[in-house]
């Protein structure tokens, strides 16, 4: 059953780059793509718009935004699931002429469960946010008796404590291990890199933080969100004001963040914001640290309410990392 497409597609392009406006998808191409899903195999195919602070919020070089389809099979082991995504993306991405196109895969049971369960999970805002394009009736298949990811808004918070652990012991280990300039082999180019590497770092441990928050307090879309001002407003009032606090030294120009960890890995020579980058120093790098130390605090202190005995070494390892970095920052910067 297809479903007749009324939505704008959307785009930030400068329409006057002839080559940007032919790589603009449009409603033909949207169509054209979620028939050549459903000719592949798709028992459900729907389309949403860009991720609100997703990852391509972040990127400079993003003129287009991507098309987005959830791809809903039949029944999916979970273990091929990168492969089926890209499968279908190189499918979609014929059908547009090589437009710029994201799919995520799903089965029946998983995405029945997360988008009506799983509040925090991208499933349920793509079941709020999208347009069923193609629907055809199930078959009977062999469903596992567990979904392929988490099961509950809690479960995907618990799963971020030992990816939070990991990116407190990064940053200060890359502020430990800072060279000093003079070194044979150093220069201020190289300090700079890895102070670069460092806040980027740092502000994965913020995010991580900040979605364990978002997780546990199961108000709205967490999963698949990286802007620090989106993730504020999932958490509840008893920790946002806090965590707005913590934040206020990284605010940036027009009281906006910059989230380090997506930007810093398309490369300064790639990027529009210079500025930005001129700010990366020994100074913004320990507001950075501090800060993740201390989201990182204030999202363990929420986990050991309500992930209880659960995650209570895992908790505890955070935070003794958090303590570890701050104790760094006092001798190293």
């Amino acid at each position: 059953m297809a479903t007749t497409i009324t939505k704008t597609a959307s785009t930030s392009v400068n329409r006057a780059d002839p080559e940007l406006v032919d790589a603009i998808p449009s409603l033909v191409d949207v169509s054209n793509a979620a028939k050549a899903l459903a000719d592949a195999g798709a028992q459900q195919v729907l389309w949403h718009p860009p991720i609100p602070g997703g990852e391509h919020n972040f990127d400079p070089l993003c003129e287009i935004l991507p098309i987005g389809f959830v791809v809903i099979v039949d029944d999916l082991i979970y273990s091929e699931r990168y492969y089926r995504e890209r499968d279908f993306a190189a499918i979609a991405r014929v059908a547009t002429g090589e437009k710029f196109v994201e799919v995520h895969v799903t089965d029946v049971l998983e995405w029945a469960h997360r988008s009506q369960k799983v509040v925090t999970s991208f499933e349920a805002w793509a079941a709020s946010n999208s347009i069923r394009l193609h629907s055809s009736d199930p078959i009977e298949v062999h469903q596992p008796e567990e979904i392929g990811m988490a099961y509950l808004s809690k479960q995907e918070a618990r799963e971020l404590l030992p990816n939070l652990r990991n990116a407190l012991v990064v940053t200060r280990r890359l502020i430990e291990t800072l060279p000093e300039v003079g070194q044979p082999g150093h220069d201020l180019s190289v300090r700079w890199a890895q102070s670069l590497a460092g806040v980027a770092q740092a502000n994965m441990a913020i995010e991580l933080g900040l979605k364990i928050l978002g997780h546990l307090s199961d108000r709205g879309h967490v999963q698949e969100v990286h802007d620090f001002a989106e993730l504020l407003n999932v958490i509840p009032w008893s920790y946002s004001q806090e965590a707005e606090e913590i934040l206020i030294p990284l605010r940036w120009r027009n009281d906006r963040f910059i989230n380090w960890r997506v930007l810093s890995s398309y490369g300064d020579e790639r990027l529009k914001f210079r500025d930005e980058f001129a700010l990366v120093n020994d100074e913004y790098l320990t507001l950075n640290a501090t800060a993740a130390a201390n989201i990182s605090l204030l999202a363990t202190d929420s986990a050991g309410k309500q992930l209880q005995t659960k995650a209570r070494l895992q908790i505890e390892e955070v935070i003794s990392q958090a303590l570890d970095l701050r104790s760094q920052l006092k001798t190293s910067l």
